[in-house]
């Protein structure tokens, strides 16, 4: 069996074993005293201790500032004392969490000093009589230990933080509860808890961070220190680089947090675009304004485009702090160093152990840097989708600009090992300083060549990404406008909603910068194993067997889940995050495991075999391990990542798949003359349908005709019948069998925008979305404004009109909130005056339009439209006396049909109805 297949065999067995359905009870339980109740208990204990103390302090001294009261135990004001009680509570774990980050970054110094022996070992000057065996044994160990403390340190760190959230958010619940009126079994209003939400999250970070900030100065002067004895004063040189660019980082970072400011505004503009398209999708669809609604929403993605945009050009900047700024470090002071002295000649010791220190410099400078800011605040189709999306060419052009990023990164750490060989056989100040020379610019040559191919790849994967969200977005929207109503009817808006903000967020933010992560560790973990395996060539017969762990290791990251919607409580929540974290660390100490096994290949073939390369080469090979760790780490975190986006791809894709209407618009010669319907003629010919909702009645055997401008009234006790109806004249529900003709003509021939465009209908819900009083008349720009006054005069709406500060102009709130119910049903009068048309439906009105204003326009209707064939949708048949004969309907069926005088003299369920419905204002009346 070749190894291909074992590991594709093996893979299963894992997947089937370790991937089998998650249950509530594999999970470990939360011990008592990390319950919900025990860690609100404690730290209300605390609270209170910090009230009384505060109570009994302030009678004697001066209540303290703010920020001194903020860190600081003593006298304070009842919410400064906020963090020293949580700092109290959680004080144990709080030691344990600083003791193991102490230990952790001690250990990681073991790296550069264990390498350091080994090169000096390996060069013939031993610091100590050890053999090659206890060298490689030594760094195996020191990797091990560090491995350990440094998962332990996160699994109780990540613990701590949610603890403490679930301590602030019970206290948040406890406080809001008595202020706001709610029962103990309900939350807090949902507004007021997502604005302190992000509050809660800053401050139970800063718990953790806080106790381990006084061990970074020691940790970076011992660091230094190391520096200093490796290169002296030139050191300095690339300590400062690195402050500065960290600086720079943080502003930039801060223009950033900016920039998303002003995309979460735009966001939400969008959002409540959609919101309001998937409330009133049905009658947007029968006004046929998708056009519009979709020029508006695309323009709403254009500007937050433009914002993404310009954080792709930003991240250039971040993606140089991360790559090329390692490099400018040592360019600069390895540069200093052989420059100020001639005597100053570096050996591979010196280059690499200081290397590995300035690695392990940078995020300790980095956490101190945040300090004072902290004081003031995953699958293969979704993925080929994406990819899709964002352009097969910027795709291979990212992966040929990331190859060469690693490739200049490894050509440069080459040349010094290949300098520091030559340094050695060197005779003489003249030929020692041109060799410096040459070496210094060719490796200056070489980070400027990496900053220009990661300035490259910032720009591939920006301009890649922006097409990718919009072309995405635009699929979306129009798969979504496309659907039948059907589906939005059986389809949870939720759902929807979640795929046009969420998943597009998704796609948008994480994952480019996930892809990105994803391909830069892969490429860098190929290009390891691929230069050592050229260092060492017999180290190949391990690589196979040491990925073969690894993918076998990686199946089991099928457990992995992700806490995607809210917890019934708090106590469950921290059931779910306690297990995902241990799960996490645990993923984590096997990637440990398999870069310490190929860590320890390496050295016992470089120190414990023949010396076959030079020290130069032993130590790149040695670094370039060490340097595995992280990759792993990386790229197992980034697929995981990875797996949780393609979520989002999926949730768009599938819209694509979905039945959709009938094309909206069809040729031209099946396309309806303009003057259609001329007469305005409806008949029905045994026309069927069958139930779109549970709600929704079949209709079963509809045979009736309408005359050209007769007003029919269509009645029945189930207001969804005569919904429904509507719904069968608009095609959002297709016939299963019969016709539908308008002038002879069978509308499931007609494109159902051509078909929508000429009918009219007045609904019960009037649609009026945020936006200008025009745009809400007339969305399309179609008519003047002579034509629109003219409308709201017939609507008897042009003297309110008038009186706003902006007249045609005037915003209209969302859902129309600023006029009153019968204004709103005045406006879609007015809109349907303005398309004149040969059928007008209209339903009946809401009880909150007064009777008066009803009247007035029933009158207009009968004046206006005396040419048009109108259908009078009512489940009370006093509201369609006035018409020319009433069509009754039943539970899908058409019982009467006839003029309301012979209907209330012979109609047996016409005129019961009636009777019901005068029973019920009775009552109504007598209840008043």
């Amino acid at each position: 069996m070749s190894v291909e297949n074992a590991a594709t065999f093996i893979s299963r067995i894992s997947y089937w074993w370790f991937n089998r359905l998650l249950q509530l009870a594999n999970l470990s339980k939360v011990r008592v005293k990390r319950s919900a109740h025990s860690l609100h208990s404690t730290f209300e204990k605390q609270w209170q201790d910090q009230q009384n103390h505060y109570e009994k302090s302030h009678r004697h001294e001066g209540q303290r500032s703010e920020k001194d009261a903020l860190l600081f135990p003593g006298p304070a004001g009842p919410d400064a004392s906020l963090l020293c009680s949580i700092l109290l509570t959680f004080h144990p774990t709080l030691l344990t969490v600083t003791l193991l980050r102490l230990s952790s970054d001690l250990l990681s110094l073991m790296f550069p000093i264990i390498t350091r022996w080994a090169i000096l070992f390996y060069e013939g000057q031993p610091v100590l009589d050890w053999e090659g065996y206890t060298y490689a044994l030594a760094l195996l160990g020191a990797l091990c230990c560090h491995a350990v403390f440094q998962q332990l340190h996160e699994r109780h760190s990540k613990m701590t933080v949610a603890k403490a959230q679930a301590a602030l958010s019970a206290a948040l619940h406890r406080k809001f509860v008595p202020q706001y009126g709610l029962s103990e079994n309900l939350s807090p209003p949902a507004a007021v808890i997502s604005l302190l939400a992000e509050d809660i999250r800053r401050v139970s970070e800063l718990v953790s961070t806080l106790p381990q900030i006084p061990f970074s100065p020691a940790m970076a002067v011992l660091y230094l220190a190391c520096l200093w004895r490796e290169l002296g004063p030139a050191m300095l040189v690339g300590v400062t680089l690195l402050l500065f660019v960290i600086f720079a980082s943080s502003a930039v970072q801060r223009r950033v947090q900016l920039l998303q400011r002003t995309q979460m505004e735009v966001r939400e503009e969008s959002g409540k675009l959609h919101k309001e398209m998937l409330r009133e999708i049905k009658m947007l669809k029968f006004l046929v304004w998708e056009p519009w609604l979709q020029l508006r929403l695309t323009d709403a993605r254009e500007r937050e485009l433009e914002v993404l945009r310009i954080l792709g050009y930003l991240t250039a900047f971040l993606m140089l702090d991360r790559i090329c700024v390692p490099f400018l470090v040592s360019l600069f002071s390895l540069a200093v160093f052989v420059l100020v002295d001639d005597g100053n000649v570096l050996t591979v010791a010196q280059v690499f152990t200081s290397l590995c220190l300035f690695k392990l410099l940078r995020p300790l400078l980095a956490d101190l840097t945040a300090f004072p800011s902290l004081l003031t605040q995953g699958s293969g189709v979704a993925l080929r989708h994406y990819l899709q999306a964002f352009g097969w060419h910027w795709v291979l052009l990212l992966l040929l600009v990331q190859t060469g990023v690693f490739m200049v990164c490894v050509a440069g750490d080459w040349l010094l090992s290949v300098w520091m060989g030559e340094a050695k056989e060197v005779q003489g100040l003249e030929e020692w300083r041109e060799l410096r020379c040459s070496r210094l610019s060719v490796y200056a040559v070489l980070g400027l060549l990496q900053a220009v191919l990661v300035c490259c790849a910032a720009f591939c994967l920006t301009r890649g990404s922006l097409r990718a969200s919009a072309s995405l977005h635009a699929q979306l929207l129009d798969n979504v406008l496309h659907l039948p109503l059907t589906v939005f009817y059986k389809t949870d808006p939720t759902f929807l909603l979640h795929s046009l903000t969420e998943d597009m967020y998704t796609v948008d933010e994480w994952l480019p910068t996930h892809l990105h992560t994803w391909v830069s560790c892969l490429l860098e973990v190929i290009g390891i194993m691929l230069l050592i395996t050229f260092i060492i060539p017999v180290i190949s017969l391990a690589v196979c067997p040491v990925t073969l762990l690894f993918l076998v290791m990686k199946s089991k990251e099928g457990q992995e889940f992700y806490l995607r919607r809210h917890l019934k409580s708090l106590q469950q929540h921290l059931l779910f995050h306690f297990n995902g974290i241990t799960f996490d660390r645990w993923a984590a100490l096997q990637s440990e495991v398999v870069s310490g096994i190929f860590l320890l290949l390496v050295t016992l073939f470089l120190l414990g075999s023949q010396r076959s390369s030079d020290s130069g080469t032993v130590a790149l090979a040695l670094v370039y391990s060490l340097n595995m760790r992280g990759a792993l780490h990386h790229f197992t975190h980034t697929c995981s990542d990875l797996r949780k986006d393609a979520l989002s791809i999926q949730r768009i894709s599938q819209y694509a798949h979905m039945g959709k209407e009938a094309p909206w618009t069809l040729t031209h010669r099946q396309t309806p003359p303009p003057s259609w319907p001329e007469q305005g003629e409806i008949e029905f010919r045994q026309y069927e349908t069958e139930p779109c909702t549970p709600l929704a009645p079949a209709f079963r055997g509809l045979t009736f005709c309408i005359s050209k401008g007769e007003k029919v009234g269509v009645v029945s006790r189930n207001r969804a019948e005569t919904e429904g109806l509507v719904s069968c004249l608009f095609r959002a529900v297709e016939a299963s069998a019969g016709i539908i003709l308008i002038d002879g003509l069978d509308v499931a021939s007609v494109g159902p925008r051509d078909l929508r465009c000429h009918l009219q209908l007045i609904p019960q819900s009037p649609v009026l979305l945020s936006d200008s009083l025009r745009a809400n008349l007339d969305p399309l720009g179609q008519y003047t404004d002579a034509q629109l006054w003219r409308a709201l005069e017939l609507s008897l709406l042009k003297e309110r009109v008038r009186l706003l500060p902006n007249q045609l102009l005037h915003p209209v709130q969302e859902g129309g909130a600023s006029l009153s119910p019968g204004q709103r049903r005045q406006l879609c009068l007015a809109r349907a005056m303005l398309g004149r048309t040969r059928v007008l439906l209209v339903e009946d009105s809401l009880p909150s339009v007064d009777t008066e204003t009803e009247h007035l326009l029933q009158q207009v209707i009968e004046r206006e439209f005396t040419n048009c064939t109108v259908l009078m949708m009512s489940q009370n048949p006093h509201k369609v006396m006035h018409t020319d004969r009433v069509l009754v309907l039943d539970e899908g069926h058409i019982v009467e049909f006839d003029t309301p005088t012979n209907l209330l003299q012979e109609g047996v369920w016409f005129t019961q109805l009636a009777k019901d419905i005068q029973t019920q204002d009775c009552i109504k009346q007598v209840n008043k």
